[in-house]
């Protein structure tokens, strides 16, 4: 009896253990497939599904998730629902934290002047340009503050570059051919824009650009521009979409070179991890200025493509560009290229002040043949560059840049190395 007794007695534990382990079994999984809640209201929010991302941040807040990227997401996804106090309270948790301060008061301006509280909104947006860490956000806010005070005066942005460099191989301008001259330049850049328009997302902008390269021991290679232009933008949907048109007049030594009337519209959206997708199209209509240069009359069209893809604090940016011409040409010389070229460049932010870009392009060109002449050109190109910010909108570059375009048309087949340093001045 002993014996069935404790027989009986070890089944039982044994069942026990057996039972024991059958239900570790069953809740274990459970336990390793807990959704990451945070990941997931992130995904939504990029899908623009902003209740569902509200629900998965609110789980991941339950579950005792507490870093400031949640508050800050929660507050952007309940300002896109419009739920404005909700929106407020997670940003405001964001105003002693020194990486989020900025645009936390930045964000919290937007909601007061949502709910109609001007004023409170202004003294959002100025805190946002005290402590703003970078030049764009500051621009942002003052634009804000212009906006809602009436003002012109802050809705001007510009930029002056001085530079100095040297070329192994001057380009001759109007024939794309090489000069196999080498040459020291000074060149300068200023460009100004002007928003004449703005409200509900659309705006009117003028603007106007003036480029110049004048090289040290000759002017028979200089190029200068400028051009006048005023644009169209608005936002539809996720979309935004601009238009512009402008004139350019342009110099080429001691003439008149050319001047080129054109038309651009570009629309782009972003995508999931904030990626940019968009596309342009343009029209030139390109008018000799001296008659020498009349083998240049004609049209030009482009398409592009581009994406530009952030990866943590960089970006790669690629894009695809197609280019059909149309020009008087010549008898025995055709300068109407049908053209496709490729595009990748890499930004990499070594600090808030420092940052290095890397860019490769490849582009043919495949001309109609004449009687003396079977053109076909594969150029290729490459441009590594050093940016550093200082003080407030000043910055100082330095690039080197390579090209090399094989043709079967001898004057055309070149190579050349262009170095050049910039000092740059924002506003």
């Amino acid at each position: 009896m002993l014996f069935k007794k404790n027989k009986t007695m070890a089944l039982r534990k044994i069942m026990a253990i057996l039972l024991f382990f059958a239900f570790y079994a069953e809740i274990s999984p459970v336990i390793a497939q807990q959704p990451d809640h945070y990941k997931e209201g992130i995904e939504y929010f990029n899908k623009k599904d902003y209740k569902n991302a509200a629900l998965h941040f609110e789980q991941a807040f339950s579950n005792g998730l507490n870093k400031p990227s949640l508050y800050y997401n929660m507050g952007s996804t309940y300002y896109r629902l419009g739920e404005y106090e909700k929106s407020k309270l997670h940003f405001s948790k964001l105003t002693d934290n020194d990486e989020y301060r900025d645009l936390a008061y930045y964000n919290l301006g937007l909601i007061a002047s949502k709910q109609g509280d001007d004023g409170k909104a202004i003294e959002y947006f100025a805190l946002c340009k005290k402590y703003a860490k970078n030049e764009k956000i500051s621009r942002l806010a003052t634009r804000q503050i212009s906006i809602l005070k009436g003002t012109k005066d802050s809705s001007i942005n510009g930029i002056v570059s001085l530079g100095y460099g040297h070329d192994s191989n001057i380009a001759l301008t109007p024939s794309a051919t090489a000069a196999n001259v080498s040459g020291s330049f000074r060149r300068i850049y200023a460009g100004i824009d002007g928003i004449l328009y703005e409200k509900s997302g659309k705006s009117v902008i003028a603007y106007a650009r003036f480029f110049s390269t004048d090289f040290v021991d000759t002017s028979i290679y200089d190029d200068d521009a400028i051009w006048l232009g005023m644009g169209f933008h608005h936002y539809y949907s996720s979309w935004k979409y601009a238009y512009d048109a402008d004139v350019t007049h342009s110099t080429y030594g001691n003439f008149d070179y050319q001047r080129i009337y054109r038309l651009t519209a570009r629309a782009s959206n972003r995508l999931k991890n904030n990626s940019l997708f968009y596309i342009r199209l343009r029209h030139e209509d390109i008018n000799s200025l001296t008659p020498q240069f009349d083998y240049l009359n004609g049209t030009r069209q482009k398409i592009r493509m581009g994406y530009n893809i952030p990866l943590n604090t960089d970006k790669l940016r690629l894009y695809y560009e197609f280019e059909k011409n149309d020009r008087q040409n010549t008898p025995t010389l055709n300068y109407s290229p049908i053209r496709n070229k490729y595009s990748a460049r890499y930004d990499m932010n070594l600090s808030a002040q420092d940052r290095i870009s890397g860019e490769i392009n490849y582009r043919t060109s495949e001309y109609d043949r004449t009687t003396t002449q079977n053109r076909s050109d594969d150029r290729t190109g490459a441009e590594l560059k050093y940016l550093h910010r200082f003080g407030k909108g000043w910055s100082i570059v330095a690039s080197a840049s390579y090209r090399n375009n094989e043709s079967t048309y001898l004057p055309s087949d070149y190579d050349k190395t262009v170095i050049e340093a910039s000092a740059n001045k924002s506003f």
